[in-house]
């Protein structure tokens, strides 16, 4: 039947689903529900990866689980796997961890005298795991060395904006790191930058590696608070009403020189942001060339079915006119990706030295001088 009916319209369409539900009921016994999915997530999957039917989902807020705080129980690292157990990506900012001396580039051989060589991290992480308040013991390697650190577990509050600290006393260099584009994230985003300004901060540092995007109205107030004028970000889709320009509107925007640091899983609004930023003249983009996830998706309600779908309905473009689908943003300074972690973290090496050696400065000059009057 697939061979000999070529569905021209809606109707032709489901007449054909019809067909194979009645026929594949009676004759093995599939359920017609079991078929109607299959059709449509055949129908999804032949547009592209980002459209997918989402059953049984409140469309009403689809996106409404993109929190900017977390309150969990531990004693707060990033891992990753490694052979002899799991090394230590980052402490988390003010956790028990980084507290009780925990660094970047530990490796976590034993918890609690059980060796962690040939766990999987699920299983790592459940032997961290426990109630507020009771102690943790940790050996480690630390340059070859042998180190024992007792982590006692706490609260743990996690914050979309999760790291913002002085790295550079000496320069009053900045750090911000950012996991998400959330609801509170540009609140957050405020408090760390004001909190910085009052310690002393000259030029910032600001990590996207690895966020994965979320809300595009918050991603453009970000936007707002470094860039004074200029494109943001512009849509283009089918529909009139996909197509859209978001511009800077906000004069009082902070001038500091900026690196923005981006890899390989950033992606959808951090592309966005640091692609406004390079566009604009307005920071340095160091790392590696970013996702690519550059669509638009909407989500539709369905009438018969509890669920609905969510298409691409337009795509992203740069402040220059980038389609940014596919491509993502290439830094200004490519770092090769090294999967091996060590107590230096050479994107922000790179960036210090990119903010020291005056280029990040530069930048800002550049800017500023193209906004003079000319008579």
């Amino acid at each position: 039947m697939a061979d000999a009916v070529n569905a021209k319209n809606a109707n032709e369409a489901a007449q054909a689903m019809s067909w194979s539900m009645f026929q594949l009921a009676g004759g093995v016994g599939i359920s017609p529900a079991a078929m109607g999915m299959e059709f449509i997530q055949g129908n999804i999957d032949s547009l592209d990866k980002y459209s997918a039917f989402n059953p049984n989902v409140q469309v009403s807020a689809p996106r409404a689980d993109l929190k900017s705080r977390e309150e969990l129980v531990g004693i707060g690292v990033e891992m990753k796997q490694h052979e002899k157990g799991a090394v230590v990506v980052r402490p988390v900012q003010g956790s028990p961890a980084e507290k009780a001396g925990v660094q970047r580039g530990d490796i976590i051989s034993s918890i609690n005298g059980t060796a962690t060589e040939n766990k999987s991290l699920q299983d790592i992480a459940n032997l961290m795991s426990g109630q507020s308040g009771t102690p943790v013991l940790l050996q480690v390697l630390r340059n070859e060395n042998v180190e024992l650190i007792h982590v006692t577990r706490g609260k743990l509050v996690l914050e979309s904006v999760s790291e913002a600290r002085i790295i550079d006393e000496a320069n009053g260099t900045a750090y911000i790191r950012i996991d998400q584009f959330a609801d509170e994230t540009a609140k957050q985003l405020d408090k760390a930058l004001w909190n910085l300004h009052n310690q002393g901060m000259k030029s910032l540092v600001l990590d996207l590696r690895g966020n994965p995007g979320g809300l595009l109205n918050v991603c453009v107030e970000m936007c707002d608070k470094f860039l004074p004028e200029g494109t943001i970000v512009s849509t283009r889709g089918r529909n009139y009403s996909d197509n859209t320009k978001q511009t800077a509107e906000f004069a009082k925007t902070w001038k500091v020189p900026m690196v923005v640091l981006v890899d390989e899983n950033s992606a959808s609004a951090s592309e966005i942001f640091a692609a406004a930023m390079q566009d604009n003249g307005r920071a340095l983009i160091v790392g590696r060339t970013s996702y690519g996830k550059g669509s638009v998706q909407t989500h539709l309600p369905l009438r018969t079915v509890s669920g609905n779908l969510k298409l691409t309905t337009a795509k992203f473009y740069s402040p220059n006119g980038r389609e940014m689908a596919g491509s993502g943003v290439t830094p200004d300074v490519v770092i090769e990706k090294n999967d091996r972690i060590t107590s230096t973290d050479n994107d922000i090496a790179k960036a210090l030295e990119m903010i020291d050696n005056g280029q990040a400065q530069n930048i800002v000059n550049q800017m500023n001088k193209k906004r003079l009057p000319t008579s």
